[in-house]
């Protein structure tokens, strides 16, 4: 497998799909490897997370990392505009 970071507390969850992505690039044709290989770039509660998906709850990689950013969807960080600085006081 291609070295991919794994996800840490402080990464953008889109960013860390994209990295893995095109780290798998060769791979892209295998949903099943794609879905398989995930797991080692993720640890803690989305190690977890994944474990206690139900089997066949998952067709394919699009899938399985809808579920993943909807689950983490909390974890995902938004840029602030500048209108944020007017809020500031």
């Amino acid at each position: 497998m291609p070295h991919v970071e794994q996800l840490k507390a402080n990464t953008n969850l889109q960013e860390h799909v994209r990295r893995y992505q095109s780290a798998m690039v060769q791979y892209d044709y295998d949903d099943v490897l794609l879905c398989r290989m995930f797991p080692q770039t993720i640890v803690d509660q989305g190690s977890r997370w994944f474990g206690g998906l139900a089997s066949g709850s998952i067709r394919n990689f699009e899938e399985l990392i809808q579920a993943f950013t909807c689950q983490f969807m909390g974890n995902i960080q938004q840029r602030k505009s500048i209108s944020v600085l007017s809020t500031l006081k």
